[in-house]
């Protein structure tokens, strides 16, 4: 007999899409930070531009690290990825965003702070059907959209 932390469906994949990035990206973010910050130091704004460089080198760290790999588990409670757990009553809403390069789970949270979390899917060994029933019983399903800011960090190559 199953326990409600008996996971149900769950699925392996890695956190983000890495896109390698050569030294030309790395030049043109120093280039671009050091312009933004040399004119805020012009303009008598020396915190504008600390915040400038040191928001280009954690940009840099976070560009050439490998995504990790994470677990996403599915039990009769909730949603468990890494150290995280979503209870299903603590969810507004779902979705799944089907692609030909990456899929994902979307999930609706009550925080205020980024409602919607994108969960990666892998596209080779998952039944996206039996995920999606699984999901209907649970949590309602409604048309939802990743944030503007995950596009625009996906479009620069995040």
């Amino acid at each position: 007999m199953a326990t409600k932390n008996t996971p149900l469906l769950s699925w392996s994949v890695e956190e983000y899409s890495h896109k390698e990035k050569n030294s030309d990206w790395f030049w043109a973010l120093g280039v671009i930070a050091v312009a933004i910050a040399a004119i805020s130091i012009i303009y008598h704004n020396i915190l504008f531009a600390v915040v400038i460089v040191l928001g280009a080198v954690m940009l840099g760290y976070y560009a050439s690290r490998r995504p990790e790999v994470i677990d996403v588990v599915l039990t009769e409670e909730g949603i468990l990825m890494k150290e995280l757990f979503y209870p299903y009553d603590k969810l507004n809403g779902f979705a799944i965003e089907r692609h030909n390069t990456s899929s994902c789970l979307l999930i609706e949270t009550t925080r205020t702070v980024m409602p919607v979390i994108a969960v990666p899917l892998p596209n080779t060994d998952l039944d996206f059907d039996m995920l999606e029933d699984f999901m209907k019983e649970r949590v309602e399903s409604k048309p939802l959209k990743d944030s503007a800011f995950h596009r625009v960090m996906e479009h620069i190559g995040f």
